[in-house]
């Protein structure tokens, strides 16, 4: 019912393209990385924090939670101190609602200049919703270029039923006397179209390389560029610092709560054409 929409109701706008490519993008940046020593439950939270604000923080309570924080104070090096904190559901009850770091708690970041992931997410998703609308457009103005003169609105509603279902795919006629109706045709173009889709496939190129993932058809690839090793040794270069970030936390956790936690990389960090868990399955195991 949902893809005849029945239940939808309506066209998609720029909006149900963003979200759908930003959820994607939230769920392979948050899997990126895979936690020993904790639960499940407690890794997605970790991580969902660092995807949205960049830092987390994490206290005990009888068990492991992440909160998000709020940090104050500084060092002699300009790092805080200690962090104000709450849960999801309000909670602040729990030490007055304050934790000084590395003593009650845990402090720990997504990059060493608390940068949120969202904020990359968010950008190639607005831009990708952007080339799906043009697509989109271009494609219906391929099959329907008519512009539509009416004298009243009954005329006008008709018009908007026939554009509609030309919009769905449908074989439409109007409906009503057509010789109300002033058509105005344009000559139908689809020059555009080629430009979009081959936008579109560089912006999902770019994606899939900030997060380290590589398509199958650049697997298969033997040839390497100076500029595809530049490429990757920057992108390998951010995913390090977010691996060392989460190793000082592990680092952390050690020390404040003696739990033994650790992390892995989904990506190919060092080279050697291994991931360091099952990530994919066949021979080549470089995502």
């Amino acid at each position: 019912n949902f893809l005849l929409g029945l239940k939808c109701g309506r066209k998609l706008d720029l909006w149900d393209y963003f979200r759908n490519y930003f959820f994607r993008f939230k769920d392979i940046a948050t899997n990126i990385f895979e936690y020993k020593g904790i639960s499940k439950e407690l890794a997605v939270d970790i991580e969902e924090r660092f995807f949205y604000f960049g830092r987390c923080g994490i206290i005990k309570d009888g068990d492991l939670f992440a909160v998000d924080v709020n940090p104050y104070g500084q060092n002699r090096y300009g790092k805080p101190t200690g962090f104000n904190f709450c849960f999801r559901n309000g909670d602040t009850t729990i030490n007055g609602n304050k934790c000084e770091i590395n003593k009650d708690g845990v402090y720990a970041l997504n990059t060493y200049d608390n940068f949120p992931t969202a904020l990359i997410a968010e950008q190639y998703a607005f831009q990708l919703a952007h080339t799906d609308t043009s697509i989109v457009v271009e494609l219906i103005n391929s099959r329907m270029m008519d512009i539509f003169k009416t004298p009243n609105n009954s005329s006008a509603e008709c018009a908007n039923q026939y554009q509609n279902d030309i919009y769905r795919g449908k074989l439409s006629f109007l409906k009503d006397k057509t010789e109300d109706i002033e058509i105005d045709r344009t000559p139908n173009k689809t020059s555009k179209l080629k430009d979009y889709i081959d936008t579109k496939d560089r912006y999902m190129k770019d994606v899939y390389e900030t997060f380290g993932i590589k398509r199958l058809a650049e697997k298969r690839e033997r040839m390497i560029t100076g500029e595809v090793e530049s490429t990757n040794d920057l992108m390998f270069l951010n995913l390090k610092e977010m691996l060392d970030c989460r190793n000082k936390m592990c680092e952390d956790l050690k020390k404040v709560f003696g739990i033994d936690v650790s992390v892995i990389s989904h990506i190919d960090l060092d080279g050697d054409g291994e991931v360091k868990s099952e990530f994919e399955k066949g021979e080549n195991k470089n995502v």
